[in-house]
Order: C-alpha cells, then structure tokens, then sequence
C-alpha cells in the first residue's frame, strides 16, 4: 500500500525487532509468559507507530515534521501504559516485574530507535526525490 517508504519502515521494523531481542537478551530480566506477552505488545504497540509515522511521511512530504506529529500523538495516547509499566517494574512479584521490566525497556527502545534510525531511513528516502 506504501510502495517504497512502507518497504523502508518494514525494514527498519525487523532492526527494531532484532535490537529488542539483544536488549532483552542482555537486560537482566527473568522471561516467563507474562514477559512474552510484554514482548508482543511492544512489537504490536511500534506497528502501531510505524503505520503512523508512514502515514503522517505521506501526508506531510516532511519527515522531520512528521516525525515529530507522530511521537506527539503517539505517546500521549500511550501515558497511562508507560505509568503501569513503571508500576510494574516495581512489584515485588517476579513475572509482573518482568513484564514491566521488558515492557519499559521495549517502550524506551521504540522512541529512541524510531527517533535515530526509521526517521533517518525515511528522510534519506525522502532526499532521493
């Protein structure tokens, strides 16, 4: 449906997903099954932002602007999750900590990567024009 800047963000998608699992790998955090429901909720949650932002790139010709609209609309629609997740990674309980441990962790890890390297990827797209 996006043609090209839809193939760029698919790919910047996988080198999220390929960097989440490094970091998790890494992180000290004990997975069970309520982490691996953390896992796919970060990786529905950053479809989500791609889908946004790839819109918002379309709408806009502006990649930096759009960027910007998006990360604007995203995380405010997201606050409360972020508070529940630093919540959880406070509880006493193991698999609710690793839930909230994975989840922060994949939260931080979507705005840093979709800030560095997807809007990079876009805006060399962008330039080739």
């Amino acid at each position: 449906k996006y043609k090209a800047t839809g193939l760029l963000a698919g790919i910047s998608y996988i080198g999220l997903v390929a960097l989440y699992l490094l970091l998790i790998r890494y992180a000290n955090v004990v997975i069970s099954i309520e982490s691996i429901f953390g896992i796919m909720a970060i990786l529905i949650l950053n479809y989500i932002f791609t889908v946004m932002l790839v819109q918002n790139v379309i709408k806009n010709k502006n990649v930096n602007k759009a960027t910007l609209e998006t990360f604007k609309k995203f995380f405010s629609r997201i606050v409360p999750a972020c508070i529940i997740v630093v919540a959880f990674c406070f509880v006493k309980w193991i698999p609710i900590s690793s839930f909230g441990m994975i989840s922060f962790w994949g939260l931080v890890l979507i705005a840093v990567y979709n800030a560095v390297i997807t809007r990079s990827i876009l805006k060399i797209k962008a330039e080739d024009k």
